[in-house]
């Protein structure tokens, strides 16, 4: 992958993050899931279906103080005008509008640190009001059930579904100014909670380029899981997928079926970090995980309106057969 121009500074120094206080940003994302079945299924074109979005959200910091921040996302399942396509090419605006209708919110306020992690929802009690309401005549083995008791227990979960981007673009902010030299790789050992259990993760960063004249830093971040650890999460998923297929499960040559019963998930970020006020400008992330011989490819790209993107769109966005309404039914 080429970043354009930054050979002149060998080393980079990126500020804290200071964003201006009152001042709504407008970002664009375009995101994009991409099933391969192709373990299982035989069919031509069955086997892998892309499913997009394209967004357009904003953000204002509030205020802020020693400890952090206070952070306002307006949220919209609108299809931006400039959009390429017709509305129906892109089926989870019309996921995200029902997600939206669920919460009963337009928008969401939370707390942040320094660097705008998310770290406490504010009217948490009203956004759950809204979901009992909303789900007081579901089954309470419903998913829609379960999925009020994990925002009753854990309230960011709200912004995980409403305001990913949030977490996306905080990851690649920092509170205290750091310097690195390009091409120079650390790696941060840390854990994701996949179905209930924490997996022990292991993240290289890279400074990959410089641009003095645009005055942007490119870093990525490339992220593997504890193998072990991962398939014992996702063992249950594996199970039930391997049931779900019954007979077509039983065909399957041993090869293939212990390819089912593998699971797999590694992650690549890449971030565009302003060197003036620390913010990130554009992330491009990229996660494939596999579990019972399903691979999900999932892309998120977001960019600050107003700074062009300097990273590829995701070769997934522009692909040929584009599949919605099959993924929907």
């Amino acid at each position: 992958m080429e970043f354009g121009p930054a050979q002149a500074a060998e080393s980079v120094t990126v500020p804290p993050y200071a964003p201006a206080i009152g001042t709504e940003l407008h970002y664009r994302v375009q995101k994009t899931t991409e099933t391969d079945m192709s373990l299982w299924l035989d069919k031509p074109g069955a086997s892998s279906a892309v499913m997009r979005g394209d967004f357009r959200q904003s953000a204002t910091v509030l205020s802020r103080d020693d400890e952090g921040m206070r952070v306002r996302w307006r949220l919209s399942a609108d299809i931006p005008p400039d959009a390429a396509d017709a509305a129906d090419s892109y089926p989870m605006n019309a996921m995200f509008r029902n997600s939206l209708a669920a919460y009963g919110v337009q928008q969401v306020e939370f707390e942040t640190d320094l660097s705008g992690t998310p770290t406490a929802l504010v009217g948490a009690d009203q956004i759950l009001a809204n979901m009992e309401k909303l789900l007081s005549t579901s089954p309470p083995d419903s998913t829609a059930s379960r999925m009020l008791q994990t925002v009753k227990s854990n309230p960011l979960t709200i912004i995980d579904v409403l305001a990913p981007e949030s977490m996306i673009l905080a990851l690649g902010q920092s509170s205290e100014a750091f310097t690195t030299d390009i091409g120079r790789e650390w790696t941060v050992e840390g854990n994701e909670e996949l179905k209930g259990m924490l997996v022990p993760t292991s993240t290289v960063w890279k400074l990959e380029a410089a641009d003095e004249i645009r005055q942007i830093a490119t870093f990525s971040a490339k992220t593997t899981y504890d193998p072990a650890a991962l398939l014992q999460s996702q063992q249950s998923s594996i199970d039930g997928i391997i049931a779900s297929f019954g007979d077509r499960a039983k065909q399957l040559s041993d090869a293939r079926l212990a390819q089912a019963r593998i699971a797999g998930k590694s992650r690549i970020v890449t971030y565009v970090n302003s060197t003036r006020d620390g913010s990130t400008l554009e992330v491009l992330e990229n996660t494939v995980a596999s579990v019972g011989g399903v691979t999900l490819t999932m892309t998120v790209h977001v960019w600050q309106e107003g700074q062009p993107p300097v990273l590829p769109a995701p070769q997934a966005w522009n692909a040929g057969t584009l599949s919605g309404q099959r993924q929907n039914q």
